[in-house]
């Protein structure tokens, strides 16, 4: 019995590893392209998405490999936020040509997006994070902390 309990504890342990595994080499897996100019249209979008992201990347100076799992992340996070960002720009080009008391409508719906947008970009940086080392894990968020003071609070029309 007691055999047993031991072989299901250690098949369970395998699968969970192996789960595990599958997992992040699914999260690692670099986007497809067709072309190169497919390669270079995803890219530039993703570098508008996310400038100071790619800016504090380029400032570490990381190998090869860990630059190319940090803009599959980005391409990824970009793609999974295209939709959301498209929208919430048209909503707020939209409030700015609508009269102040009439803006109340999409209002919520803007803060809806701006939070989920947060929600993605804070857990992009996590997961970029997990790429560096610690010193350059203090770089990073020494940038990004630069980055936001300097520009200071964004306009309505931004996102």
């Amino acid at each position: 019995m007691k055999q047993m309990s031991v072989r299901l504890i250690l098949s369970l342990a395998i699968v969970g590893v192996a789960l595990c595994s599958q997992v992040v080499a699914q999260d690692q897996a670099v986007p497809q392209f067709r072309s190169r100019n497919e390669y270079s249209a995803e890219r530039r979008k993703t570098e508008n998405a996310f400038p100071d992201v790619v800016r504090a990347l380029r400032t570490l100076h990381l190998p090869p490999g860990k630059m190319r799992e940090a803009e599959a992340k980005l391409t990824r996070s970009e793609i999974e936020t295209r939709a959301a960002r498209e929208e919430l720009q048209l909503l707020t080009q939209k409030a700015e040509a609508q009269d102040y008391g009439r803006r109340s409508v999409d209002s919520s719906r803007i803060a809806e997006l701006r939070t989920n947008l947060q929600k993605s970009t804070d857990q992009l940086h996590s997961e970029i994070k997990t790429l560096l080392t610690p010193p350059q894990r203090d770089q990073f968020d020494k940038y990004m902390r630069r980055q936001i003071r300097e520009r200071g609070p964004r306009p309505l029309g931004s996102h």
